[in-house]
């Protein structure tokens, strides 16, 4: 896991366990990744764009439940 301003937490396990184990405080975006609300910048059609920079692709399986599911508003970009 990463973090803001703080060195990788490691941790041996599957992505779908530690979603269980840290409740709902995650989004699944992705098979690969989830992030937490507070760290994303703005959706993009195929992506999200975290605070830092880092852009990571959103799962065409995940992309309208990621939206709907916590109101937020894709931006109107097509990358």
């Amino acid at each position: 896991m990463h973090r803001a301003s703080c060195p990788p937490v490691l941790k041996r396990s599957s992505l779908t366990q530690f979603l269980r184990d840290t409740g709902s405080c995650f989004i699944r975006v992705h098979r690969q990744y989830a992030v937490h609300p507070a760290a994303v910048r703005q959706f993009e059609r195929k992506h999200v764009l975290l605070l830092d920079g880092t852009r990571l692709p959103i799962g065409n399986r995940y992309r309208a439940k990621v939206v709907k599911g916590n109101s937020l508003v894709p931006s109107s970009q097509t990358t």
